[in-house]
């Protein structure tokens, strides 16, 4: 699945695209070069498949293995009218190495969204899950992984159980109190697909609606930021998935 990724794009907008999550199958690798470097989950499990490490105790992670990433996210206002505004956040990240460890995955975006004073969700979703899409944004279809069309899905029950965990954690989540938002987990669950290339890209997009008077996050907080986490539920929970951190950009239109 997702590996080691060179830092950089994902994007979300209209519809949750998500970008640079897959490889193209069509990459090809020199075998008569240099042996490519470990992935992460390589490195982490010392071999090809999660079972190298033995018994695996599974249980949730109470960090994470932060990489840094060039691009970001940006939340753009479409309309507004008499029913509040219409929202889009978009995500940029480059493209990164495709994970092969043999394992089932957990892909997780945890991304900031409004809420209201009370801590309750303030925004109504225009669609019912992220699509990743590949290709460009006048020209894409559905990203496919394992036969599979790939769909993100907001997860309740996990943000109930993990973020507790993560929240302000040294190794985890920013704590977003006092900025109107809060992290919202967005995932799939995929099975390592062994046909894909050495590379993983795409883009995404997702739409909203808040009340009117709702703003998007300040860019100057540097709190603010999303993250795709990239996690082997099997392993030991002392074992942080890593998570590419995205940072909030200002919205292009006011």
């Amino acid at each position: 699945m997702l590996g080691s990724w060179p830092r950089r794009l994902i994007r979300f907008g209209t519809g949750f695209a998500l970008a640079p999550l897959f490889a193209h199958p069509a990459v090809a690798i020199d075998s008569t070069g240099p042996a490519p470097a470990p992935t992460f989950y390589e490195e982490v499990v010392g071999g090809a498949s999660v079972e190298a490490v033995g018994s695996m105790k599974g249980g949730l992670p109470s960090g994470l293995s932060v990489l840094d990433a060039e691009g970001g996210v940006e939340y753009d206002p479409l309309e507004s009218g008499a029913e509040g505004i219409d929202w889009q956040v978009s995500l940029q990240l480059a493209p990164r190495r495709h994970e092969r460890v043999d394992a089932v995955y957990d892909l997780v975006l945890a991304l900031p969204l409004p809420v209201d004073d009370a801590g309750a969700s303030a925004v109504t979703p225009q669609q019912w899950g992220i699509i990743p899409r590949e290709g460009s944004a006048t020209s894409s279809v559905p990203l496919v992984y394992g036969g599979e069309k790939l769909v993100l899905k907001r997860n309740v029950g996990l943000e109930r159980a993990w973020l507790p965990m993560l929240t302000g954690a040294t190794d985890g989540l920013p704590d977003l109190s006092g900025t109107g938002h809060q992290f919202t987990l967005w995932d799939a669950i995929v099975r390592y697909d062994p046909g894909f290339g050495d590379l993983v890209q795409g883009f995404a997009t997702l739409r909203y609606r808040t009340a009117s008077g709702v703003g998007a996050p300040d860019p100057g907080d540097e709190r603010m930021v999303a993250f795709l986490i990239v996690w082997i539920p099997e392993l030991d929970p002392a074992v942080k998935p890593y998570a590419v951190r995205l940072d909030v950009r200002a919205p292009k239109s006011p």
